[in-house]
Order: C-alpha cells, then sequence, then structure tokens
C-alpha cells in the first residue's frame, strides 16, 4: 500500500493539465481554497478517469483502515489529536458522502448511477 496519497502519487493534477501552483486548500486537498472562478475554471479530463481515481483513492482508504493492527487501534497517530480508530471510523464515514455527491451530480445531468462494484 503506498504512503503517500494517489493524488500526489499519480501526479493526478497534472495529468488533468491542472495548473502547477494550484493550491486546493487544507492539505492541498478538496478544493476549500479555491475561489469561486478558479473551481469554475478547473477542467476535468471526462467522466472516466475521474472514477478510476475516485475507485483507486477509496481501496486504499480501505486497505489502510484493513491494514490497522487492532491492538493499536487506542493510539494516537504522529500530530493527530484523534486515535487510530477515531480517524478510521471517520473515513469510513465520509467516503460514502462522496459517492452520493457523485450520484447527484449524475442524477441533475440525467445520467444514469454509476454501477456497484
Amino acid at each position: 500500500m503506498p504512503k503517500v496519497e494517489i493524488w500526489l502519487r499519480d501526479s493526478v493534477a497534472r495529468r488533468w493539465g491542472w495548473p502547477a501552483d494550484l493550491k486546493l486548500g487544507v492539505a492541498d486537498a478538496a478544493g476549500t481554497g479555491l475561489s469561486f472562478d478558479e473551481n469554475a475554471a478547473l477542467l476535468f479530463p471526462g467522466i472516466q478517469p475521474v472514477i478510476d481515481y475516485a475507485r483507486l483513492a477509496f481501496q486504499h482508504v480501505e486497505l489502510a483502515v484493513a491494514s490497522f493492527d487492532p491492538n493499536s487501534m487506542g493510539e494516537f497517530p504522529r500530530n493527530d489529536t484523534d486515535t487510530w480508530a477515531t480517524n478510521a471510523v471517520m473515513y469510513l464515514e465520509h467516503l460514502p458522502e462522496h459517492i452520493a455527491v457523485m450520484e447527484v451530480l449524475r442524477a441533475l445531468q440525467g445520467i444514469p448511477p454509476l454501477p456497484d462494484g
């Protein structure tokens, strides 16, 4: 399992043609640091590369959570205020939110839901 985020490891922003100096927000993620105009100017490479990236990222998190040693789940990761167990639960609860947003966006565009799997 990679120790680096899929986004960084695979240079996704560069492959999608996004500006090299683009700052996406806290921890350079999620787009929380973008203005409305910066956000609107981003071009996506089509649905399949986005789906492929999302699947890899979700798989990465699931593998990371599955690899935890149950005996260390009460410990605190370096520079964190939450235990491994709390982090695992937060991430697993958060991932379906991204899928739900993608499904809503698809429905608003009249695109059928993503297939399961």
